[in-house]
């Protein structure tokens, strides 16, 4: 069988399997994650929420629940030890590690995160995976970059965002407001 029509499948089915939701996500974060990572789990999602906001509001918002099965559509964020996965010989380069995962059953997504990660990398990983359960790709320029260039959400990444949810990035926080990477060490 030919890989062809199964990449094109996947690019006529909406981005390897995610479909648009509400714009109201109950996230769900896995109690199995260290104190310090829960608390890091909830500063990602309040900073996707931030860089989403308008003078309308946000174009979607979260809604913490601590039932995995929440009615609607939820963002499941679980904690999980993914080692270097990508090679069997050991690598320094952060790019040949799978650090997180996310995977979607119609509008809902399951995120898996690796807990043994520095805060910083944690942080970046939690934002990229995020950024995939809002229905964005792999794309240069911001967080949602491969190749750990960035390590927040940039102008180029609301632009993407705002391709699949149909709003005005000039008018959101992520283009209005950027943030550079010294700013992130007080996120």
């Amino acid at each position: 069988m030919k890989t062809i029509p199964l990449i094109l499948a996947a690019v006529l089915l909406g981005g390897c399997g995610w479909v648009r939701g509400s714009g109201h996500y109950r996230v769900w974060v896995d109690p199995s994650f260290s104190a310090e990572k829960q608390v890091e789990v909830r500063q990602v999602v309040a900073y996707w929420q931030d860089r989403v906001t308008g003078p309308q509001g946000p174009v979607v918002d979260f809604e913490l629940t601590s039932d995995p099965d929440a009615d609607g559509d939820v963002i499941r964020i679980h904690s999980t030890t993914y080692e270097k996965l990508t090679r069997e010989e050991p690598s320094d380069n952060p790019g040949d590690w799978t650090l997180g995962y996310c995977g979607y059953g119609g509008t809902d997504s399951d995120i898996e995160l690796s807990s043994n990660m520095n805060r910083p990398q944690f942080m970046k990983v939690a934002q990229h995976e995020l950024g995939h359960a809002l229905g964005l790709e792999h794309e240069p320029g911001g967080v949602m970059d491969p190749g750990w260039i960035h390590y927040v959400v940039t102008c180029d990444d609301v632009k993407q965002f705002c391709e699949e949810w149909d709003c005005d990035a000039s008018k959101l926080n992520g283009c209005t407001h950027p943030i550079d990477i010294t700013s992130m060490q007080d996120f």
